[in-house]
Formats: C-alpha cells, structure tokens, sequence
C-alpha cells in the first residue's frame, strides 16, 4: 500500500512539472550587483526560421529563468523572445524549476524519465555535476553529428571534457565557474602567480582553511593538483600522493613564517565567499575568489590573477549550467538544435555570460568580451588550464582538512602531516 502510494505520489509530482508558468520555487537566490551591465546579444549567425511550427518546452533552473532578479536573467529572457521573433512560428514555453532538492529540476526529470516519460521538455539547463546522473537515467541524446561542427571546435577543453561521456558530447556549457584570484595592484608589485613570488613579495594571503564538514576547500585540492598530485592511478583506482601535498602544506608554513598567512584568519575562513568578502572589506593583499563574484563585483583596485602554484603555471577547476537535449522526435530536435545554437553563438553567448557572471565555453564568446586586455589574457589562460571539477572521495579530503589544520597550527611537519594523509588513501 505504501509502495503504491509513493507511486502515485511521484507521478503527481512529475505531471505537476509539465504544468506552464508554476509559481517560483522558494529557493535562496544571491542578491544582484547594482548597475551590473545588460549587454545586447549580437546579432546571430543562426537562422531559428528552421524551429518553425514547434513550440519548445525548456526547463530551467530557478536562478537562470524569466522570473530571477540573479545577473543575466533579463538578457536571458530577451534572447529566448529575439530567438522566438526571429522564427515563423516557434515558441517557447518556460518551465522553472527549484535549483536542489527533493522538488529540484533533476529529481523531476529523472521521475519523469521512468513515471511519466511523454512529460519530459525538449530542453533543460542542469548543472555540470548532475550530468552523470542525467546521462544514467537515460535522458540525454548526444549533441555529436547535431550541432555544427565549428561550434563543437570551439569549445574550450575543459568544456567540451565537462560535457563529453563515453565519448560522446551530450551537453553544451551555457556559463562556466572557476577558482581563481584577486590582488591589489597598488599592494603587490607584480601578480603573484607562484609560490615563490608570494613568499618573496610577503603578500597577505586570504584563503579559505577552515573547511567544509571537515573537508578540505577546494584551494587547497587545487593546489595539490597542480604541485603534480593526482587522484587515481592507472588503473582508476583512488591514490593520494604524499609527495605534492608536502610541498603544499610546506608552502603554508613558509606563508606563516614569513607573515603572507595568518593562521587565526585563514582558520575561520570557511570557503571562497568568505575570503573574497574579506578582501572587499580591505583585508589582504591577495584573495581566492570564485570568478562569478569577482566579474561582477570587482573595483578598479583589484586585478584577477591565478592562484599561485608552485612552478607559477595557471591551473583552475571549472563547473557550470549546460544545457541538454532531452528530445528523441527528429522534428524537435531540429527546432531544439536551432535554439541550443541560438544561445551559443557568440554574440549571443558573450552578452549572456558577461551580464551573468560566468565565463565563457567558447574562444568566440570570450572574444565577446568587454573587458581590458591584461584582463583578457589572464582569462584565457585560465579557461584553457581549467579541467573538470574532480570527485574525490571524502575520505581523503578530511584526511588532507586534518594535516592542513595540523600545519598551520604548528603541530605537525608539512611531511608528518601528508604521510598521516596518505594513510586512508591505502587499501
């Protein structure tokens, strides 16, 4: 009786998804930066007259639709209504849907794909880390063959693996998020992209230590990863290098003892929002930052830049909203192609990404950039360092929170403490 219940129960639920123009989820949404810009979508390459005669059903996330006072939903809006005005006869129809969840937009697409499968929309946004989850419930048709070819090209690596598997593209990056940094140019001589630069230049360096459920931030996992660490070994299974993470935890040290880190400070920072608040608030000199908050946030007195690795080479783990095909009837996919091109042309996609905050999937669409040179450059450097955000278990992460702390706090030697690290790592 139970069992039949949540049956129908699940079933409601997925025929209540379908239902046009539902009330916005209650959902916490980051209050917008005042005056953030509003840039125009150039004008398309892409003829949406192909989408005729179809109404589309798009699904999306609650801070990306019509109804969201979050950056770029405006311009997201008027791109569907250009998309829309520029074909004979297409529509459409908008589904917002709350972000996480029980009654979030994935739970409900995976219901749907067993429940209730003709409910499903042609289209929908998710986020990069549930696309596994998507692809394994079955809901994905692969965007290889589909999309143009050139637009394929153009992705940036990191990209184009985010949305790539099996070997098969079955998504497109919409906007991308990475960790990077912020300095003050009129407090640091030159942007600190290394180790040794910080520590010669005793730049004040905010970063977040305090970890998450006591698990390691991601700087820290970053760093890691670009001192040569890795997370599985050749046969894919989990490996912890002690090594790297050494001479990670030894460059904290020597960020206390040459006064660059305060370990008080860097103890009760809890995750990147933290330190960047921080750092508008006037402390350091150098800041982690997630590169939403600084492209929108950002003043004159501060400049992007890298986190500092060891060897100074740029390294980011990136994220984002994709969007997906979810359609099998050829006549929609023909409609849905054209729109999924619409919004990742570059125009249209610079002007999306630029008034959002997230940065760019394509070489295009960041050269639809309006922004300084120098800013550029650092840009591009890191989108085309960026790799997918890894999983790691959670295991190692508490193991590497723990020597981190242990470090900073002068309890243990960066060696002991990654040694002490490496130890549920083994089988």
């Amino acid at each position: 009786m139970r069992r039949r219940l949540l049956a129908a129960t699940v079933l409601l639920l997925v025929l209540t998804a379908c239902a046009p123009g539902p009330e916005d989820p209650q959902s916490p949404l980051r209050t917008p930066t005042p005056g953030s810009p509003t840039p125009t979508a150039a004008s398309s390459t892409v003829d949406p007259s192909q989408a005729s005669s179809v109404t589309l059903q798009l699904w999306l996330p609650a801070e990306l639709g019509p109804s969201s006072s979050q950056p770029g939903a405006a311009v997201l809006t008027q791109q569907l209504d250009q998309f829309v005005a520029s074909s004979a006869a297409a529509r459409v129809d908008v589904t917002m849907k709350a972000d996480l969840g029980e009654e979030s937009l994935l739970s409900f697409l995976v219901a749907a794909s067993s429940a209730a499968p003709s409910v499903l929309p042609d289209l929908a946004a998710i986020s990069s880390a549930d696309l596994k989850t998507a692809f394994d419930a079955g809901l994905l048709q692969p965007l290889d063959g589909l999309l143009a070819q050139e637009r394929l090209d153009d992705q940036f690596d990191f990209a184009a693996q985010l949305t790539t598997i099996e070997g098969e593209q079955v998504a497109f990056v919409l906007g991308a998020e990475i960790l990077h940094a912020a300095y003050r140019p009129a407090r640091v001589a030159s942007p600190p992209v290394s180790w040794t630069l910080v520590l010669s230049g005793r730049v004040s360096y905010l970063f977040p230590a305090a970890g998450q459920d006591g698990q390691v931030n991601e700087a820290t996992l970053l760093q890691y990863l670009a001192a040569g660490g890795e997370l599985t070994d050749t046969e894919g299974n989990a490996f912890f290098d002690a090594e790297p993470f050494a001479d990670v935890l030894d460059f904290y040290r020597a960020c206390v003892v040459r006064g660059a880190v305060a370990p008080a400070t860097v103890l009760a920072i809890e995750d990147a929002d933290d330190a960047w608040d921080r750092f508008v608030a006037g402390e350091g000199a150098l800041s982690v930052v997630h590169s939403r908050r600084y492209w929108l946030e950002a003043d004159e007195s501060m400049a992007p830049v890298q986190l500092p690795t060891r060897d100074g080479s740029p390294s980011s783990l990136a994220s984002g909203w994709v969007i997906i095909l979810i359609t099998d009837s050829p006549t929609r996919q023909a409609a849905a192609k054209a729109l999924i091109e619409w919004l990742t042309e570059p125009g249209v996609h610079a002007a999306w990404t630029s008034a959002s905050g997230y940065l760019p999937a394509t070489n295009e669409g960041l050269a639809g950039w309006d922004v300084s040179a120098g800013d550029r450059t650092v840009l591009r450097a890191l989108l085309e360092s960026a790799a997918p955000r890894p999983a790691v278990a959670a295991t190692t992460l508490k193991a590497m929170q723990e020597a981190l702390e242990a470090v900073l706090q002068g309890e243990e030697s960066p060696a002991e403490a990654a040694e002490k690290a490496l130890q549920p790592a083994e089988p």
